[in-house]
Order: C-alpha cells, then sequence, then structure tokens
C-alpha cells in the first residue's frame, strides 16, 4: 500500500520494502508502492507468501520491479525451487539478448551490495 509506505517514509521507519503483490490487492497498488519506496530511496524485496504455490511468476515480478532482492525461501520445496529456476530462465534470456553475463546490463541484480550501507 503506497500511503502506508509514504507514512514510512516520513516516519523514518525503515529503509526497504518487502513486497508481497497478492498483499497489495492489484499489480498496479504494487507498483505505486514500490515506486514510492524506490523515490525515497529505499531496497525492494520481492517476496513470496506462506502457503505459496508453484506458480512462478513472482520471479517474472521481482525482475519486472527491479527488485534488489528475492525472498523466496530454502530452495527445498517445489513452490521455492521454481521461482529460483524461473529467475535462471530469466537470467539466461537477457544473456541472449546480448547482456555481458546472466544479468548484466539488462537486469542489474544488487545482491549482497542491498545490504550494504
Amino acid at each position: 500500500n503506497s500511503s502506508l509506505v509514504q507514512d514510512g517514509i516520513r516516519g523514518n521507519f525503515a529503509d526497504a520494502l518487502l513486497v508481497k503483490p497478492n498483499q497489495a490487492g492489484s499489480l498496479t497498488a504494487t507498483w505505486d508502492a514500490v515506486c514510492a519506496a524506490r523515490e525515497s530511496g529505499w531496497k525492494v524485496i520481492a517476496s513470496h507468501r506462506s502457503g505459496e504455490t508453484e506458480d512462478d511468476a513472482l520471479a517474472d515480478l521481482a525482475v519486472g520491479f527491479a527488485a534488489d532482492l528475492a525472498k523466496f525461501g530454502a530452495p527445498c520445496r517445489g513452490e521455492r525451487t521454481a521461482k529460483y529456476n524461473r529467475l535462471l530462465r530469466i537470467a539466461e534470456e537477457l544473456e541472449e539478448e546480448g547482456g555481458d553475463s546472466a544479468f548484466g546490463e539488462n537486469a542489474p541484480f544488487a545482491g549482497l551490495e542491498a545490504l550494504r550501507r
């Protein structure tokens, strides 16, 4: 919810947004919250919910939102590995499109840099 993100920004309550698209109500509402967080300099973390399914669309959203990190849990169950496998396929697709590496310029991934201040 972008209004809650705005409250957090004004109150200096956080420095990152944990994005769970199915909690926002719509992709537009999710995007608005991501944009509000980005504009304030917050990091964005795409996250699944407990009881998640093997649908891998969250990986696409994480890349589309240019999330700094993805939180899908340990790759020990199908609903989690589906998302990690999708990230690998996206990286391969981007590499085929001319990126220098698996992520490269086409999809920057902050990795551990996202955790450094």
